[in-house]
């Protein structure tokens, strides 16, 4: 929950949540961190950070259930809100970001605040938002700026759902490592001797190294047999 140390002024100005309600005499509350306090005047910041680095703290809910300065739905705890309408403006869709684990949900803008005096307490601009972006993100029930849980806030898709954030489109898949050597060269199939064709052995033209190389084997056989056959004949 948000820890604020109220120094002088009315609790009644504050929601539950803490956050001083615009439109009332802020100039009354001190919010301190740390030894060092901070003046609310009902002052909005509506600078963005360069790195999209937020402190999220979180309101809306069971008796801290209140109107929006948007209109429209309550902050009740049931959707996903956020405030911050004057840096975003109403019904903008932010995708919010856990930088430590990646989890990421979609919210809208419904809701003005919180006071700069917040801000400065916490060190960075805060984004205000329901009690399930603090469970989604977080595991938290509730958050406050002395949390210090910080968030990537960027503008979103407004046709994005709200809510956690869709798996992330697949990036094209690398294709496999190819072998980049030339191929072998391709001598072609085997010769086949085809009867039709007339064996390349029995060619009038000059035998070829393969035949020349039986041919030996074949006169050898010969002799053989027909030395076997003077002798038993």
């Amino acid at each position: 929950m948000l820890r604020w140390g109220v120094t002088a002024g009315f609790l009644g100005l504050l929601s539950c949540s803490g956050e001083p309600r615009l439109g009332t005499h802020e100039t009354l509350l001190t919010v301190c961190d740390g030894g060092q306090c901070y003046q609310c005047n009902g002052t909005l910041g509506t600078s963005q950070p360069s790195d999209n680095l937020y402190v999220m703290t979180s309101f809306g809910g069971g008796s801290d259930t209140q109107s929006t300065a948007c209109g429209g739905r309550l902050a009740d705890g049931q959707w996903y809100y956020a405030a911050d309408r004057q840096r975003f403006g109403c019904g903008t869709h932010l995708r919010v970001t856990n930088p430590a684990n990646g989890s990421c949900v979609v919210l809208q803008v419904a809701d003005a605040g919180p006071d700069l005096c917040v801000e400065e307490a916490a060190g960075r601009p805060v984004l205000d938002a329901t009690p399930l972006a603090a469970m989604d993100l977080f595991g938290a029930g509730s958050l406050g700026w002395s949390d210090g849980r910080v968030v990537q806030v960027v503008v979103g898709d407004p046709q994005e759902p709200l809510g956690p954030c869709g798996p992330s489109p697949m990036p094209d898949a690398s294709p496999l490592p190819t072998d980049a050597s030339p191929p072998p060269p391709d001598f072609g199939p085997p010769p086949v001797d085809d009867p039709a064709a007339g064996s390349p052995c029995s060619s009038d033209l000059p035998s070829p190294a393969s035949c020349r190389s039986i041919a030996p084997v074949a006169a050898s056989s010969s002799a053989i047999r027909s030395a076997i056959a003077r002798i038993f004949g």
